[in-house]
């Protein structure tokens, strides 16, 4: 058996692999990754069957020295000698390219989950402040909708406050108008009882005028009386002649009399009408003083009612104003409760996308986690598929392996050429083995799969 029929298997094994990945519904990452991993499968069962049957386990002996390849040299490289050499080297390059592509996927892996476990813990942290807002937007919400019922239940206090005021104008309108209406009544009043007074003021008059008549006539009938007298008197002296004169100065005098106990009862009543007139000018001059504060007091409350009413005008002007602010407030109110709401849903709702981008995100760093064993798995088969090929290489051939210290893709590019000019200066074939990790070059040294190793103090303290 020779290597010709292995590269051969490996090619026909693949090609049907693709074939069946074409007709299969994958994307496009997914079905290079299953290529990679089912050309490292294919080669590493080929290499493996053929092995046990074929193939002798070759010397593990690490090349030092051109010298020490010539002298260990023996069955080995007479074996290897009849290999075809390109097939040999295709397989080698294959070997290589696929433990840098499993390891660059396997880098690629480990830095996308890094990537997802930021982004998780961001999403973590939007997903805990989204609750929070959604929280606070719905107290704002409830303070806002407690606000606009409060707004609303002062528009109408104010506007009941407006209509006691507008009455409260009406009723110190009536007022001022009836104190207004009072002023001439107590005028006509004032004059009708000065006229009163001084028709008492003549009464009086004429009383002082009949006294001094009735006096008069009192002192009239007591100068008849003493005429009456003197006449009986002569009567007396005359005798019977006198008689008839006697008798009429006896009436005279009975008249005198008369005429004095007339007097007598009326100077009583004319001393009590002189004392009632006098009496009713003093109640009527008290009365007109009465009625001018009256009128005075009344031309004060007219003032301030007329004071009132003003203040009253201006305080239902300033409620009129503060109807209208309320109905402008409520109005406010109305549309910023209607943008709350509209906020408090758009909160939640994005909130409830949040909540779903983080299951998303843990679906998909689940997957990450399972694409990351996967590639494991890829570099673990990569790497037993370089140590078959490592049994096949000749004397000319050294092994170099290197730890990821940075990107496989970057070593590749960057260190893998340096090496072989290292080796074709030296007279070598460089052949490249990437491992997944810093002990992993210790383990693969210790078993001669790799002939010298590149330590990275980076990669090792990045290890630690």
């Amino acid at each position: 058996m020779t290597v010709g029929k292995i590269w051969l298997e490996s090619v026909i094994g693949v090609a049907v692999l693709e074939v069946v990945l074409l007709f299969l519904p994958v994307s496009k990452a997914i079905a290079t990754i299953a290529t990679i991993a089912g050309t490292a499968v294919i080669l590493f069962l080929l290499l493996k069957f053929h092995s046990k049957k074929e193939i002798a386990p070759l010397s593990t002996v690490k090349p030092m020295l051109p010298s020490t390849t010539r002298q260990s040299s023996g069955a080995t490289d007479q074996q290897k000698s009849s290999l075809d050499k390109k097939v040999h080297d295709n397989l080698f390059s294959v070997a290589e390219t696929m433990g840098f592509d499993t390891q660059q996927v396997s880098w690629l892996s480990k830095d996308t989950i890094k990537t997802f476990d930021q982004i998780s813990k961001i999403f973590t942290e939007i997903e805990e402040g989204s609750h929070q807002n959604a929280a606070s937007t719905q107290e704002i919400t409830a303070s806002i909708n407690e606000l606009s019922n409060i707004s609303a239940k002062m528009r109408n206090d104010i506007l009941g406050i407006e209509n006691n005021a507008s009455e409260a104008t009406n009723m110190l309108q009536r007022n001022k108008d009836s104190l207004e209406s009072l002023s001439p009544l107590l005028n006509e009043l004032i004059t009708s009882i000065q006229r009163a007074s001084e028709d008492n003021l003549k009464l009086e008059e004429s009383s002082k005028k009949i006294y001094k008549i009735v006096e008069y006539i009192n002192s009239i009938a007591k100068q008849t009386n003493l005429l009456a007298l003197n006449a009986s008197i002569e009567a007396a002296r005359a005798g019977s002649a006198g008689k008839g004169f006697s008798v009429v100065s006896l009436e005279i005098k009975k008249l005198a009399d008369e005429t004095k106990d007339s007097i007598s009862e009326i100077t009583p009543i004319i001393d009590e009408i002189s004392n009632r007139v006098s009496e009713s000018n003093k109640a009527m001059e008290n009365c007109i003083d009465k009625l001018k504060d009256v009128e005075t007091a009344s031309a004060a409350s007219v003032e301030i009612i007329s004071k009132i009413e003003h203040s009253v005008n201006m305080i239902k002007k300033a409620l009129t104003d503060l109807t209208e602010m309320s109905s402008t407030q409520m109005n406010a109110v109305s549309e910023i409760e209607t943008a709350s709401n509209a906020i408090a849903k758009s909160v939640e709702e994005t909130y409830n996308t949040v909540v779903k981008l983080s299951k998303d995100i843990e679906i998909q760093k689940e997957k990450n986690d399972q694409l990351a064993q996967f590639s494991n798995k890829l570099s673990d088969t990569a790497l037993n598929l370089q140590t078959l090929m490592a049994k096949l290489k000749t004397n000319k051939e050294i092994i170099f392996g290197v730890n990821p210290f940075t990107s496989p893709d970057n070593i590749r590019q960057m260190y893998v050429p340096i090496l072989e000019r290292l080796g074709s200066n030296l007279g070598y074939k460089v052949r490249t083995i990437i491992v997944k990790d810093y002990d992993a070059l210790i383990e693969a040294m210790a078993k001669n799969i790799i002939d010298i190793g590149w330590f990275s103090p980076f990669a090792y303290v990045t290890a630690r």
